[in-house]
């Protein structure tokens, strides 16, 4: 081995000792490519473990609790994928719109499935909308209010009206509904890490502006649900005020009240039904227009023969505004 033979002169020592450099760089260079490879096999462990460091600087710096601290950090560890979607986001950018259809489409699969006017587009429709989604995890007990959105759970579960809402589960497919009143507004609280995939229904109009078939659908789909939600109200403030014990006159205006403001009336005394025995009232519409808020009917302030009049013909003309628009959405459909 080596020191078997050892170097006499002057330069045998210096062959030596270059031989030894060498080798010596060499053996160096190979373990910095080494290292560099191991490092690179694990990008994302990096840079989570860069953003805990900063994380930790942060926190310490602004003398957060500790039990603050312990669900920040935990927080880190959730958000992995939704910063990884994020950075996979940049690197779809760089391929061709059909391309990125295919490779985020199947993210629209939970509309697809649970919204009725997303069933029947075109596949190229919907790859155009999935790269409009964005993905956000919301904290444990966190109140995820309702946007002009459609939202689907993509991880956790959460609490919505009485009902669970887990991975799949679908809500807000009514923000394509114009009046507020008409929106279930109901928000959603996080049992735990819970995340969301979001479609904005401004990015959804821009898509379909491109697409006049798919709007169509969609506007149509609007006026369906707008009057189912209309005859659901107007069955509830039927039941809360005794619709079977009004006048002609009262149920117009009950009518009339819910298509006005959207949504059922709010009942307390009202003269005329407390004669009936109902005790139910409206309020919150302007005068002259009763339901969900009409003016009390006394005698002083009862709608004449010419009032009520108007609000039928109102009503016939609005029956009439959309069959006319049915036909017309049918005609396109053909």
């Amino acid at each position: 081995g080596y020191g078997d033979i050892t170097p006499q002169t002057y330069i045998e020592y210096c062959v030596c000792g270059g031989c030894m450099l060498l080798s010596g760089g060499l053996w160096a260079l190979t373990i910095g490519q080494v290292c560099g490879v191991v490092t690179n096999l694990l990008p994302h462990d990096v840079e989570m473990k860069k953003m805990l460091d900063e994380l930790n600087w942060l926190m310490r710096e602004r003398n957060v609790p500790q039990s603050v601290r312990t669900t920040l950090r935990r927080y880190m560890f959730e958000s992995a994928n939704v910063r990884r979607l994020e950075e996979q986001r940049a690197v779809i950018q760089q391929i061709s719109p059909m391309l990125q259809g295919h490779v985020i489409g199947s993210m629209m699969d939970a509309f697809r499935h649970r919204v009725s006017y997303f069933r029947d587009m075109r596949p190229e429709v919907v790859q155009r909308l999935s790269r409009e989604l964005h993905a956000t995890l919301y904290a444990p007990n966190e109140v995820v209010t309702m946007q002009r959105a459609l939202m689907a759970a993509r991880r956790g579960s959460g609490w919505r009206g009485g009902r669970i809402l887990v991975a799949g589960d679908v809500w807000g497919e009514d923000a394509i509904l114009s009046r507020q009143a008409l929106r279930d507004l109901t928000p959603v609280r996080c049992l735990g890490f819970f995340e969301v995939l979001s479609l904005q229904l401004s990015a959804v109009w821009a898509t379909l502006e491109y697409h006049p078939q798919e709007k169509e659908q969609v506007r149509w789909a609007a006026i369906k649900l707008a009057f189912n939600r209309i005859i659901r109200n107007i069955a509830t403030a039927g039941r809360s005020a005794g619709l079977s014990n009004l006048s002609e006159e009262e149920r117009c205006d009950l009518i009339t009240g819910v298509i006005t403001t959207g949504h059922a009336p709010s009942m307390s005394s009202h003269p005329s039904l407390r004669k009936r025995g109902t005790g139910a009232s409206f309020a919150g519409v302007p005068p002259r227009v009763t339901t969900a808020g009409l003016t009390p009917r006394s005698n002083a302030h009862s709608a004449d023969a010419h009032d009520i009049a108007e609000i039928k013909a109102a009503l016939a003309e609005l029956v009439q505004d959309m069959k006319v628009v049915k036909l017309t959405v049918a005609g396109l459909q053909r």
